[in-house]
């Protein structure tokens, strides 16, 4: 059995993947950008 904090940090894991999925398809170059800075922090 999960705690609901699981499956809220789940469920946003998803949301982000998805965001990034999108990002990725639609901003090629903002999503390079977004990568950057994120590996960067």
């Amino acid at each position: 059995v999960k705690s609901s904090l699981d499956q809220s940090q789940l469920h946003s894991d998803d949301l982000s993947f998805e965001v990034k999925g999108k990002l990725e398809l639609l901003y090629p170059d903002l999503f390079q950008e977004y990568c950057h800075f994120f590996l960067v922090k």
